[in-house]
């Protein structure tokens, strides 16, 4: 053992403390879900830290789908952990790889950090003991099934918790995803405060599950602290407000957006509203419709649709003449487009003097976050002047399962091009990058 620590039950989140008790074995599963900002993640990572520092048999891998999302996720919150919390001190308490990503203590238990995308990283996991998976819910049932076919080696003999545990921690997005069918019992309601059965529903080995929200976090500092705060999300995005304020299963309705409100203004009303200037969207088309946007952002975080342009067949030249005819200051629109179409970006930027044009960024989960986004304010359309907005906020749904009945989270790929552009201009405020007036 490194040094003595001695925690008091006021440095330990309660519904956490059994982390941290010598006679506490987990079963194999340990399933901690909940709500935004209950401390799980930095519970259980504080608490694997504790068990390094007082037994010399721990070998916990911390495991993320993606290894670029490892810095301001894990590796910060750990290291702070180590070196603030318990004041370890490295070159002493511990030695750091940092090209391997690994925590070695003094005593020789250790903390390894990697990206299931990062498959070198995982050849030498035989050793580890447990398994932490954060974010469980961006890995796929074949995965969890291929990391733990990795982990092969039983710990040793005087290894407190005696055999190979695997930890999971989420967010319960959405009700139809796998974790909820694979680790929740049939007909458990799933959103009580802690479940625990004696045999996992598909695998039958013993499982634990806790579910917790800000409720349960003593040092909890976030938006939910305010009641209007609570209320506005409530209102606006009840199934936002569901998973991440009280910790239940999302579940989803047939309409994407359900927070559009249809009113009567012109484009100069909205402008004296804006608390930066006009955001420009652009989807490129040719069969589909070719779209192009206008909105405000206005001093409550609310979005005013100002201004469209679309049709169908339509050359680069034509479309950009109908957006020159429209919008006389063209050069200097700040407009972010589909980034799949390069080509005709630099020919709207090349031959057509739109210099304010850009790729807005994609990557895995761009579009649901873009969705989300949105959905967390209040969307104003007024449906004569933007009718293609309107008739598309009235049809953009989410697909449906066809043999479970629920929607699922992944929108219907038809009645979306004005749904396109406008998450694209959305990138101009989710960045940060406002033009004030």
């Amino acid at each position: 053992m490194i040094k003595t620590i001695v925690l008091n039950k006021d440095q330990v989140n309660e519904k956490f403390l059994h982390l941290y008790q010598s006679k506490h074995i987990p079963p194999k599963y340990s399933i901690y879900f909940g709500g935004s900002g209950s401390g799980k993640s930095f519970s259980v990572l504080d608490a694997l830290v504790y068990k390094c520092i007082k037994y010399n048999t721990f070998d916990v891998l911390i495991l993320r789908k993606t290894a670029s999302t490892l810095p301001n996720t894990v590796m910060k919150p750990l290291h702070k952990i180590i070196t603030k919390r318990y004041k370890l001190e490295e070159g002493k308490d511990f030695s750091f790889n940092k090209s391997e990503r690994c925590y070695e203590f003094e005593n020789g238990s250790m903390i390894r950090i990697s990206g299931y995308d990062d498959p070198e990283k995982l050849k030498g996991i035989e050793g580890v003991n447990v398994l932490v998976l954060e974010e469980l819910t961006d890995f796929t049932i074949d995965d969890l099934a291929d990391i733990s076919d990795r982990l092969r080696t039983r710990p040793s003999k005087n290894h407190p918790w005696k055999d190979i545990k695997i930890i999971g921690m989420f967010n319960p997005i959405y009700e139809t995803h796998w974790v909820r069918n694979h680790f929740f019992a049939p007909g458990k309601d799933a959103s009580e405060d802690v479940h625990i059965y004696d045999k996992n529903p598909i695998f039958g080995e013993d499982l634990f599950i806790l579910k917790t929200t800000w409720r349960d976090n003593k040092w909890y500092d976030g938006k939910y602290l305010d009641p209007n705060e609570r209320e506005r999300e409530k209102k606006l995005n009840p199934r936002k407000y569901n998973v991440y304020c009280n910790g239940n299963f999302g579940i989803l309705g047939k309409l994407v957006y359900n927070n559009v409100v249809y009113v009567d203004f012109t484009p100069e009303q909205a402008y004296t509203l804006q608390k930066a200037n006009p955001a420009h969207g652009i989807d490129f088309g040719f069969n589909d419709p070719s779209t192009f946007g206008e909105a405000i952002i206005d001093r409550n975080g609310d979005i005013w649709i100002t201004g469209e342009i679309g049709g169908t067949q339509l050359r680069t030249s034509q479309f950009a003449g109908m957006i020159q005819d429209k919008y006389k200051n063209y050069q200097y629109l700040l407009i972010w487009a589909d980034s799949s179409a390069k080509t005709t970006i630099e020919d709207m930027k090349n031959d057509y003097g739109f210099r304010g044009i850009r790729p807005c960024e994609k990557g895995a989960g761009s579009i649901l976050a873009g969705i989300e986004w949105l959905q967390d304010r209040t969307i104003y359309v007024n449906r004569k002047l933007t009718p293609g907005h309107a008739s598309e906020f009235d049809s953009y749904e989410y697909e449906k399962d066809k043999k479970t009945g629920l929607y699922k989270p992944l929108p219907k790929d038809e009645n979306n091009h004005f749904m396109d552009q406008l998450r694209y201009l959305s990138t101009q405020w989710r960045k940060g990058s406002w033009v004030f007036s």
